[in-house]
C-alpha cells in the first residue's frame, strides 16, 4: 500500500467532493423543476459550489494517494470504454423514453407540467389517434399523462431526468445520455471505497473490477433509467458510513453526507426504501 507523493487533495476528499456535487446539482435541478423555474445553469453552479466547499475545508489536503487508489481511478475511467456510446432508447412507453422526454421538455418549458397545446387541444376521436385512454386517464404514451386537458405530466420520480436536463444544454440528447456512464464511474469508485475499508485495497479493486465487467452493470450504465443513479447514491452513502468506525474531525461531515446520499436515493427510485430496514438494524 505504498503511498505516492500526490497529497492535494486526498482520494477521500475528492470522493466527497464528487458526491456533494452530484447531490447539490440534483437537488437544485429538482427544486427548480418543481417550482416551474428550471434552468441548467443554477443547478450546475450549485454542484460546483458544493465541490468547492468540500475541497476548501482546512483538512481537505489530508490523505496521500496509494497505488491502489490510482489504479481504482484508472479502472473506473476505463469503464467508459464499455459504456459509451449509449443505447438510443427514445420511444415513449418505456422508462428511458419517458426520462429523455422529461429532460428535453424541462429545458424547453422549465417546468414538470408541459403545456403541449397541440395535443391538449385535440378532442374526441382525434385525440385518441395520438394517445390512449387508460381507465379515464389520457396518455400520449405510457409514463406521460394529459392532466385536466391542460398540460402533460411525466410519471416516475424526477431526480434522474432533472440531472439529465442539466447536461442537455451542452449537447442535447447526446449530452444527456452521458449521465449514466459518468454515474457508473462514481458508483465503481464507491464500491472500491466501501470494500477497501472493510477488506483491504486488493479486495476493493477486485470487487470493483467484477462489478465493472458484469453484463448487468454494463447494460444499466448504457441504459437511460434511474437504476444507475440509485446505485451510485446507495454505494456512496454506504462507503461514507463505514468511515464512521474511526471517529475523527471529518466524521460528522461524512455522516451528514452519507445521510444526504441515502436520502436522495429515495428521490430516484421508490424501492430504495428497502435500505432503511437494514440500516435500522
Amino acid at each position: 500500500d505504498k503511498a505516492y507523493g500526490m497529497t492535494r487533495p486526498g482520494p477521500a476528499t475528492l470522493f466527497n467532493a464528487a458526491l456533494a456535487a452530484l447531490l447539490a446539482t440534483g437537488w437544485t435541478a429538482l427544486f427548480l423543476a418543481d417550482l416551474g423555474r428550471f434552468h441548467a445553469l443554477p443547478a450546475a453552479l450549485a454542484g460546483l459550489l458544493a465541490a468547492y466547499v468540500v475541497l476548501r475545508r482546512p483538512d481537505a489536503q489530508a490523505g496521500a494517494w496509494t497505488r491502489y487508489d490510482v489504479a481504482a481511478v484508472a479502472l473506473a475511467l476505463a469503464s467508459l470504454i464499455l459504456t459509451l456510446p449509449q443505447h438510443l432508447n427514445l420511444l415513449g412507453g418505456w422508462d428511458p423514453g419517458v426520462y429523455l422526454h422529461t429532460a428535453s421538455a424541462l429545458n424547453r418549458y422549465g417546468t414538470l407540467q408541459f403545456p403541449e397545446a397541440d395535443l391538449c387541444s385535440l378532442a374526441g376521436e382525434r385525440r385518441f389517434l395520438f394517445s390512449r385512454d387508460l381507465h379515464g386517464i389520457v396518455e400520449p404514451f405510457l409514463g406521460m399523462r394529459v392532466v385536466e386537458g391542460l398540460y402533460v405530466s411525466p410519471q416516475f420520480y424526477h431526480l434522474y431526468p432533472s440531472l439529465m436536463a442539466v447536461l442537455w444544454p451542452l449537447g442535447g440528447l447526446q449530452a444527456a445520455l452521458l449521465v449514466n456512464p459518468l454515474l457508473n464511474v462514481l458508483a465503481l469508485l464507491s464500491v472500491y471505497a466501501l470494500v477497501r475499508r472493510l477488506a483491504g485495497p486488493t479486495v476493493g479493486l477486485l470487487a470493483m473490477a467484477l462489478l465493472m465487467l458484469h453484463p448487468a452493470q454494463i447494460w444499466q450504465a448504457r441504459f437511460s433509467s434511474a437504476e444507475m443513479l440509485t446505485q451510485t447514491l446507495l454505494w456512496g452513502g454506504f462507503a461514507l458510513l463505514v468511515r464512521l468506525d474511526k471517529p475523527g474531525p471529518s466524521s460528522s461531515r461524512d455522516a451528514w453526507l452519507a445521510g444526504c446520499a441515502l436520502g436522495a436515493a429515495q428521490l430516484a427510485r421508490y424501492d430504495s426504501l428497502m435500505v432503511l430496514g437494514p440500516l435500522a438494524v
